[in-house]
C-alpha cells in the first residue's frame, strides 16, 4: 500500500507541475481555468507524500515537510505586516490582519497535535480540528505558490508577447493611488511597463488609463497616468481616460466600454498591465469577461510586494471559493478510504 500510495503521490505531483506550467505557456486565457486544477492536484500529492493523507495520516504540524510549508507562509505574513505597520491606517490594519493570519494557523495546527492523543476529547471533534489544520495547510500552501506563480508569470510574460506584426491596439494600464498628483512608484512601474510595450510594438497603440478618484486625492489615477505619459513623449490623441472605476473589474468593464465607442463596437484586442501580485486575478477576470486580452506582470518593489501580495491572495480566493470545498474533499477521502 505504501508503495503505491507514494506512486500516486509522485504522479499527482507530476500532473500538477506539468498542467501548471503549460498554463503559464498558453497564456492569459488558459491560466486563471487550468492553474487551480493543477494546484489542487499538486496539493493532493504533496498531502499523500508528507503523510498527512493516507493510513495512519500525521496531522500537518506533525510532518515536517507541512511545517516547512506552514513555517514559509507564515513567515511570509508576518514580513508582509512588517512593511505596513509604520504606515497609514489602511495599511496596519491590513497589516494586523496579516498577523492575525499566521497567528490562527499556528494555533489550529499546534490544537490538531495536542487533541491527537488526547483520550476525552470526542473523536468527532479531534477530526474537525484536523480537518481545519489541513485547511490552514491548504491555504498555505496556496500562499507559496500564488508567491511563485506571480515571479514565474511576470518572467514569463512581461513582454505580453509583444509582435509588431499584430500589435495590441489598446493598452490598458490599470490605476493605483497616486502621490498626490503624480503617480505612485507602483503606479510608475506599471506606466513604465506599458511605455516598453508600446516602444516594442513600433509606437502603435492607444493607451487607456484607468482609475477613479479615491478618497482623500488630489486627482484621479487616470488623470496622473495621462500627465505622466505625456511628460514621456506619448502624443496626447494615443492617452483615453477611464476615470470612474475603483475596482479591478470596473478597470475592465469600464475600459471596455471605451473600446467599443472606439471602434464603434467592434470587439478589440487588450494589453492589461497591472502589478505582478495582481497578475493572474486580472487574467481570471479579463477571462470571465471573453476578453481577447494578455496581462503585462509590472515589477514592484520588494516592501510593496510585502504589503500587497496577502491582501491580493484574498481577493484570488473570492475569486475561487469552490476550492477549500474540493480541499475538504480530499481530506475526506483520505480519511475514509485510504
Amino acid at each position: 500500500m505504501g508503495d503505491v500510495l507514494h506512486a500516486a503521490a509522485g504522479a499527482l505531483m507530476l500532473a500538477g507541475a506539468v498542467a501548471l506550467i503549460w498554463s503559464f505557456r498558453a497564456g492569459t486565457p488558459a491560466c486563471p481555468r487550468i492553474a487551480p486544477a493543477s494546484l489542487l492536484a499538486l496539493f493532493a500529492g504533496v498531502s499523500l507524500a508528507s503523510g498527512v493523507l493516507g493510513p495512519d495520516a500525521l496531522v500537518p504540524a506533525a510532518s515536517p515537510v507541512a511545517v516547512a510549508i506552514i513555517g514559509a507562509a507564515s513567515a511570509l505574513l508576518v514580513a508582509g505586516a512588517a512593511t505596513g505597520v509604520v504606515r497609514c491606517r489602511r495599511v496596519a490594519g491590513a497589516a494586523a490582519a496579516q498577523v492575525g493570519a499566521a497567528a490562527v494557523v499556528v494555533v489550529l495546527q499546534v490544537a490538531a497535535v495536542a487533541l491527537e492523543g488526547a483520550a476525552d476529547v470526542p473523536a468527532a471533534v479531534a477530526e474537525l480540528v484536523n480537518l481545519l489544520a489541513y485547511l490552514a495547510l491548504w491555504l498555505s500552501f496556496g500562499l507559496l505558490a500564488f508567491v511563485a506563480a506571480s515571479a514565474a508569470y511576470r518572467v514569463l510574460f512581461s513582454s505580453a508577447r509583444a509582435d509588431v506584426r499584430r500589435p495590441f491596439p489598446f493598452l490598458v494600464v490599470h490605476g493605483a493611488k497616486p502621490d498626490g498628483a503624480v503617480p505612485s512608484p507602483i503606479l510608475a512601474s506599471r506606466l513604465d511597463a506599458a511605455l516598453a510595450l508600446w516602444e516594442r510594438q513600433g509606437r502603435r497603440g492607444v493607451f487607456i488609463v484607468s482609475g477613479g478618484t479615491g478618497a482623500g486625492d488630489e486627482v484621479s489615477e487616470a488623470a496622473a497616468m495621462r500627465g505622466y505619459l505625456l511628460e514621456r513623449g506619448v502624443p496626447a490623441d494615443a492617452v483615453i481616460m477611464e476615470d470612474r472605476s475603483t475596482t479591478t473589474l470596473e478597470n475592465l468593464v469600464f475600459s471596455r466600454a471605451v473600446v467599443e465607442r472606439l471602434s464603434a463596437g467592434a470587439p478589440g484586442r487588450f494589453a492589461l498591465i497591472t502589478s505582478e501580485f495582481q497578475a493572474f486575478r486580472c487574467a481570471a477576470l479579463a477571462c470571465r469577461l471573453g476578453l481577447d486580452a494578455e496581462v503585462v506582470a509590472a515589477p514592484t518593489r520588494l516592501a510593496t510586494w510585502l504589503r500587497s501580495f496577502a491582501r491580493e491572495y484574498g481577493a484570488v480566493f473570492l475569486e475561487y471559493p469552490r476550492q477549500i470545498g474540493y480541499v475538504a474533499l480530499i481530506w475526506l477521502v483520505g480519511t475514509l478510504l485510504l
